[in-house]
């Protein structure tokens, strides 16, 4: 199994025992309706046992985007004071639970390891122990400690097994297996050595979790025995393909394939749809692989998940390439590389948010110890001096004078902060830009060069003639890239000068279209030049006018479908100035999404709508336009409505 299935194993490990996990708190569905009338019970509830019991009620049934931990850490302190250990231990455990689904690590681990603290103090609760200590293995797994994991979950299924026979002993043992069932798996398939030790103990644990599947059956829990069977079937597949066993894999797959599905979670049957399309792929049925990977990267963009969508979108790359779709693979394959590049880039920033919120608590806490400190040493000081009242003036005025000092310079320091920050801003942009952006074209040369490899070793020359077009595709997004990159660069530092001069029209929009005329060609659009009267002029800076005229007709040209127009024209505006305008046949834009591309950013991720071809943008082009004309003291506007076109309409005053 290659590093997207050991990856895809583990994150379905994850998935599974989520969705099995026995938290002794969360039995009843959630249900937003039973949230708010618990609310609204808690409002009036006072202090007592009955309150208690309606926090539980209402962090068991609330949905899953809600947080709980407000109320959790409320049932907590009251379980505490009313000296009910099961409760206590209970709202803990939501705790650890809440942080571990935030992806709090750190947290989620505190609340498991004070759980198992109190839990082993006598009397002992071995069930909320073992609990404790299966989600330190699933914390350990989620930071890549495999090793640790296993042992955390053997110590749990140990403990777990020395407790009285319930239906909970049942459902955490069982969980226990599933666990250790997909960490040997995962062992294995990320090792090059597979003692039979480590297959014979994954095989116990497969025994072991359909033995306990089958004992919850016959306590009534249906759901749990679906889930545990399922994991079996999962693993049973995995076994076999690490045995070369193709076929029984196959088997197994699907059947784990169908569990799932009737147990109905969205993101478990992506995932084994994803392994299934793999192991298809594995045994040459390629047209099967590409319909499982097809239905897979379609579930994962419906949940908004990036890197799975990036994964199936490989695999089905590869499944059309089996096939003999080079072209449709090789589209796929740049998809899959742009999600990814996506999902890298969310993970990055995600990280550096919590870095950024770890850093600010530690300097503000810093900040407290420290005038704690300062104000102990000014008590001491005052009571010192409280016999000598000159002496003791002559030091408040000393103090009150350093912190006036202290005032002016700190507020110098936060303003100086503050223009550091957005200057970082700046630069972070920029390079976000330059790491994306330029990414992608790059990546279509590359591509393109290893299809004219590929085509030119077949011989395949009516293949090879439909390359050209998007090489000058892809040439034509990387100038404009670079250009955009260079005059934003220059716009924001100040280097770039406001230079205006009389301008020739005509000679500016024929020579804008000639620019343009190989991609209007190659995207069968008729691009027209009105009539424009040879002495009409316009007072404008020569280079920014070029680069707002040349950003324009690109994006009508994006957004023109073949068979299209787009037209270039200008008309006085009597003593007030000139206009240009750039028409365009396109699907038109709504006055909500006019509003997002031209209004003010405020912090928030601009507006970026991809082409008729599937064309991405900078998201660089508007902004400059819009700086651009500012600087001439014009205006841009954005004309249309949806199915009728989109008109560019730029005004330039009369030079004063």
């Amino acid at each position: 199994m290659n590093t997207l299935d050991m990856r895809s194993l583990l994150l379905a490990l994850l998935l599974t025992t989520g969705l099995l996990a026995e938290t002794a708190w969360a039995q009843v569905p959630a249900s937003a309706p039973a949230t708010d009338s618990l609310r609204r019970l808690l409002a009036t509830a006072p202090a007592d046992t009955n309150r208690l019991n309606i926090l539980l009620q209402l962090c068991s049934q609330a949905p899953p985007e809600m947080d709980v931990q407000p109320y959790a850490r409320e049932g907590l302190q009251l379980a505490q004071r009313l000296r009910s250990r099961e409760k206590e231990l209970t709202f803990l455990s939501v705790l650890n639970l809440a942080n571990y689904r935030r992806q709090d690590y750190p947290a989620a681990a505190r609340y498991a390891q004070e759980l198992m603290r109190k839990a082993l103090q006598p009397p002992a609760e071995p069930l909320f122990a073992a609990q404790a200590l299966t989600n330190l293995g699933n914390i350990a797994g989620a930071e890549g400690n495999y090793a640790e994991a296993r042992r955390y979950f053997w110590q749990g299924v140990r403990l777990a097994e020395s407790a009285p026979p319930t239906p909970r002993r049942l459902r955490i043992l069982a969980y226990g297996y599933s666990n250790l069932t997909g960490g040997y798996s995962f062992q294995l398939q990320e090792s090059s050595t597979r003692p039979d030790s480590l297959i014979e103990r994954m095989r116990y644990c497969i025994r072991q979790n359909i033995r306990l599947a089958k004992e919850l059956r016959a306590t009534g829990d249906e759901r749990s025995y679906r889930g545990h069977l399922a994991n079996a079937w999962d693993a049973l597949a995995d076994l076999a393909d690490l045995n070369h066993r193709l076929d029984s894999a196959l088997y197994y797959k699907r059947l784990a394939l169908k569990s799932f599905r009737e147990l109905g979670d969205a993101r478990l049957v992506m995932t084994r749809q994803q392994h299934l399309a793999n192991l298809e792929l594995s045994a040459g049925n390629a047209a099967t692989a590409a319909a499982l990977a097809r239905e897979s990267k379609q579930a994962a963009h419906a949940m908004g998940s990036p890197v799975d969508e990036a994964y199936a979108a490989e695999t089905l790359a590869q499944a059309l390439d089996a096939q003999g779709r080079s072209h449709e693979a090789f589209q796929t394959l740049r998809r899959s590389y742009a999600l990814r590049d996506t999902a890298l880039g969310a993970e990055k920033r995600a990280a550096l948010a919590q870095l950024q919120v770890s850093f600010e608590t530690e300097r503000k806490e810093a900040r407290i110890r420290e005038l704690t400190q300062q104000q102990k040493l000014r008590q001491v000081e005052a009571e010192r001096q409280q016999q000598r009242l000159w002496t003791l003036a002559a030091v408040l005025g000393v103090v009150g004078l350093a912190l006036a000092v202290a005032g002016v310079l700190y507020w110098r320091l936060r303003r100086s902060r503050a223009q550091l920050a957005a200057l970082a801003a700046s630069k972070d942009r920029l390079y976000a830009l330059v790491a994306h952006d330029l990414r992608g074209p790059v990546q279509a040369l590359d591509g393109l060069g290893n299809m004219i490899a590929y085509y030119l070793r077949r011989a395949d020359l009516a293949a090879l003639t439909q390359l050209p077009p998007l090489v000058s595709q892809a040439v034509t997004s990387v100038n404009q890239l670079l250009d955009n990159l260079l005059h934003w660069a220059a716009s924001q530092t100040g280097e770039l000068s406001f230079q205006p001069s009389p301008q020739p029209l005509a000679l500016l929009l024929n020579e804008c279209a000639s620019l343009w005329s190989t991609t209007a060609l190659a995207n069968q659009v008729e691009l027209r030049v009105a009539p424009v009267a040879e002495d009409a002029t316009l007072w404008a800076d020569p280079q920014m006018l070029r680069t707002v005229l040349r950003n324009l007709v690109g994006n009508a040209l994006k957004f023109t479908p073949t068979g299209g127009t787009v037209l270039l024209a200008a008309e006085p505006a009597g003593d007030d100035g000139q206009y240009l305008r750039i028409t365009d046949s396109g699907p038109g834009i709504s006055p909500d999404d006019i509003a997002t591309l031209l209004g003010p950013e405020n912090g928030k991720k601009r507006l970026r709508r991809p082409g008729v071809r599937g064309e991405q943008g900078t998201g660089l082009g508007l902004r400059l336009c819009q700086l651009f004309m500012r600087r001439h003291g014009g205006k841009l506007e954005l004309l249309s409505q949806p199915g009728s076109g989109t008109t560019a309409q730029l005004w330039f005053p009369a030079p004063r």
